[in-house]
């Protein structure tokens, strides 16, 4: 089964402290909560490498592993201090409040996506995908799900599989957008067909645009 993780850290010298991590559920009138999950502490060696090390409760237990970058937002280089407009950010619809995405618009024309939410059951899912650019300010492309191995030390990479759930199609203005989401045949439909997207994270060298980038 999958899940996802909630936190605010202090940047701590070269790092990220995370002491309350949180792991979301919904209850049985479907309101989001969290339970404190451990604390997660990331390291930074240079600009494209680091580490992770967690302490979790039973099941999870406490690792240390190392990470490698796989994602950089278009005009924002190691280093950089220049300020860029484009829709990388955290969105959501608040018509359906504890999920959303997270968009990183790459050096090219697509964006990597993350979906994060719940099943029909109110188990968490996550989704990752790129969406590619259609015209100016409309993107698509699809979204999978990531099956396979559990989290941890025995955690087996080969074993690692995405199963497409649908197409999404997303269109972003300066602060709001909408994207549409149809399920691959056979698939269970995590997303909403139509929703409504309002922008709520904006990150550091990223600004408030006046237009689609």
């Amino acid at each position: 089964m999958q899940t996802w993780l909630t936190a605010t850290g202090d940047i701590v010298d070269n790092g990220i402290e995370f002491a309350d991590v949180e792991q979301p559920y919904l209850d049985a009138n479907g309101q989001l909560h969290g339970t404190h999950w451990g604390r997660i502490g990331l390291t930074f060696s240079d600009c494209g490498t680091g580490s992770m090390r967690w302490d979790g409760p039973s099941g999870w237990g406490s690792m240390e592993v190392p990470l490698a970058r796989l994602s950089q937002l278009q005009g924002l280089s190691c280093g950089s201090s220049a300020q860029v407009g484009q829709p990388s950010a955290a969105w959501f619809d608040p018509a359906h409040y504890g999920s959303g995405f997270v968009f990183e618009k790459l050096n090219g024309p697509q964006i990597a996506t993350i979906w994060f939410g719940f099943d029909a059951n109110g188990n968490p899912v996550w989704l990752i995908g790129t969406i590619g650019t259609v015209d100016s300010n409309l993107y698509s492309g699809t979204l999978a799900q990531g099956v396979g191995p559990r989290f941890g030390a025995a955690y087996d990479a080969s074993q690692f599989k995405l199963v497409p759930q649908g197409n999404l199609s997303a269109q972003f203005q300066c602060t709001n957008g909408s994207a549409t989401f149809q399920v691959s045949a056979g698939q269970p439909g995590y997303l909403s067909p139509s929703l409504s997207l309002t922008r709520i994270t904006l990150p550091l060298g990223v600004v408030d645009c006046t237009k689609v980038q």
